[in-house]
């Protein structure tokens, strides 16, 4: 529990993530994705 300017609140810790999520329009036969029709390309390199 944390008081801030009189204000009780809970604390807690936040877990680190394990897993991310992968979109691509095709995939060769080594696992390379594609993005050549993605309509929208975001944080793509986020996660290398």
């Amino acid at each position: 529990m944390v008081n801030i300017n009189g204000d009780e609140y809970l604390l807690y810790d936040c877990p680190k993530p394990r897993v991310g999520l992968i979109r691509g329009s095709t995939v060769d036969e080594f696992g390379n994705l594609t993005m050549s029709e993605e309509a929208i390309y975001g944080s793509v390199l986020a996660m290398t």
